[in-house]
């Protein structure tokens, strides 16, 4: 197994893209053959910590999918479970609304890898509609056989990078009629990974892209040439990677190993690690503002907030996840630095004030775990976009109450990414 999960409607087991396979087809246990109407998918860390001190050489994701019988081109794959997005730069400059956008990668079918991105306008997202809200879908590449896992918008050079399963960078250029205008054009396919890349940021001056992947590398991509400057090993997955925005200084790391790990962005040397989490690391974001604390989470269900200068924890929360201690899928904080919003496995989003780390609401809505989330900028750090996988949803808050006003139904919303054009 790669990623075992119990489900919770037999207490069994599973290879998660599998059960999720079977779950999709049918209504019953495939060991026990009783009824489950209801049922959910936790992570099994006892198995997967049972399977790494074991050191086996795990079988290919195409031996899995043809063991398992799971249809698709190919082979295809589940939604990927390490979709990160880390919060935005504290910007200085005004938003103009309408040039706010919305990018959601997206696939034809649960388990297609034919990868597309669909484009709203983030100001028609955040209005509260009954309507289906219009989208511009933007074909990447039809032919593309890629799942896409993680996205970045650069404002400079108007494009957006994307790391997917085919062990991929990909450079895409907007046109400069706008999103509606034309078609997102492919600028370049970057090699540098062995394996999926998992996540990705760019620092402040959105002068370097740095991405972790399957490969336990972490690859620092130069964004004037387009090339590899400079590549780190870890010793395990790297699941999320966050930049100091603010003085592009240092940017974080963290995966399986269960460490966060702190570079230098001048000399890509590792300078702290921080040692307090009890599984894999899922998230990590670094304050927007003075980039004085990191906030990590990930499979432990436990909120962490460190110091860059030191290696000290300031703030420790644990069960974060929720009751029953569920994974913490994703996270942002908002650009005042003010709200840090946590995407968790139990279909809920958490925001908390990051002045007092008291909790300020729960948001309910998701039909499943939520893979990713951002705040929207320029709309003073009321409105958020969330995914879970199947849908996306767009929050407002009004009087210190945050609810849903616009939700999009689709196939299999893998990841979601704000830009400013």
């Amino acid at each position: 197994m790669r990623d075992p999960v119990m489900c919770t409607g037999d207490g069994h087991t599973y290879e998660r893209h599998a059960i999720a396979h079977w779950l999709e087809m049918n209504k019953t246990s495939p060991l026990t053959g009783s009824s489950m109407e209801r049922w959910d998918l936790v992570p099994n860390h006892a198995v997967r910590k049972a399977i790494a001190e074991l050191q086996l050489e795990l079988p290919s994701e195409e031996e899995l999918q043809s063991s398992f019988g799971v249809p698709g081109d190919d082979g295809g794959q589940g939604a990927s479970s390490s979709s990160v997005v880390q919060g935005g730069p504290a910007e200085k400059r005004v938003y103009n609304e309408d040039g706010i956008y919305v990018f959601a990668s997206l696939r034809r079918s649960l388990y297609s890898l034919d990868a597309t991105v669909h484009v709203w306008k983030a100001k028609k997202l955040c209005m509260p509609s009954k309507v289906a809200t219009s989208a511009v879908e933007s074909t990447w590449e039809s032919s593309m056989k890629a799942q896409v896992t993680c996205m970045k918008a650069l404002d400079r050079g108007r494009v957006v990078v994307s790391g997917s399963r085919d062990k991929m960078l990909r450079v895409w250029n907007v046109p400069k009629g706008g999103v509606d205008s034309a078609h997102l054009k492919q600028e370049a396919a970057l090699q540098g990974h062995t394996d999926w890349v998992n996540c990705l940021d760019v620092d402040g001056r959105e002068e370097v892209v740095v991405t972790g992947g399957r490969d336990t590398k972490v690859i620092v991509w130069d964004t004037l040439k387009w090339y590899a400057k400079h590549t780190m090993k870890t010793q395990d997955y790297v699941n999320c990677v966050a930049f100091d925005r603010v003085r592009d200084k240092f940017f974080v790391s963290g995966g399986n190993d269960w460490k966060v790990l702190l570079w230098d962005s001048q000399t890509f040397r590792q300078s702290l690690e921080f040692s307090g989490h009890t599984y894999a690391l899922k998230c990590c974001a670094v304050d927007p503002v003075s980039a004085s604390w990191v906030v990590t989470s990930g499979d432990d269900s436990k909120l962490c907030v460190w110091s860059p200068e030191s290696n000290k924890c300031l703030v420790e929360i644990e069960g974060a996840g929720g009751d029953y201690n569920e994974s913490i899928n994703c996270c942002s904080i908002s650009s005042d630095g003010h709200v840090v919003a946590c995407g968790l496995a139990n279909k809920r989003i958490a925001l908390w004030d990051t002045r007092t780390w008291k909790l300020l609401q729960k948001l309910d809505g998701h039909k499943s775990g939520v893979e990713d989330l951002c705040f929207v900028p320029g709309f003073s750090n009321k409105k958020l976009i969330s995914v879970d996988g199947r849908s996306l949803r767009s929050w407002s808050c009004k009087s210190s109450d945050w609810s849903c006003d616009h939700t999009v139904t689709a196939h299999a919303i893998a990841c979601c990414e704000m830009a400013s054009y």
